[in-house]
């Protein structure tokens, strides 16, 4: 199933938090059938920190203190130049 068929929120509300590299939003996933958290990576963290890497770890981690991270995704969208470029989605536990 496609991310955009997935999951929906609406970026101006369900802003949780943002960072020095991800902005976090509420969303509701409809494959999970619940709420999520959507953290999407900036564009250039993929190649200084090694997210891919780390969500592969995370996938396999379960502990209840530990929130779960389910999927990771690559989209491609428009930035502000209006130049397509690719951006990381984690899908979080909420």
């Amino acid at each position: 199933m496609n991310f955009t068929d997935r999951d929906t929120y609406d970026p101006v509300n369900d802003l949780i938090g943002t960072g020095g590299f991800s902005k976090i939003y509420k969303a509701y996933d409809s494959l999970r059938e619940e709420h999520v958290a959507l953290k999407f990576f900036s564009a250039d963290v993929k190649e200084k920190y090694g997210i891919v890497a780390e969500a592969k770890r995370l996938l396999k981690l379960y502990h209840p203190n530990v929130v779960r991270f389910y999927d990771l995704e690559t989209i491609e969208r428009q930035n502000v130049h209006l130049q397509t470029e690719q951006v990381l989605v984690g899908v979080l536990e909420y």
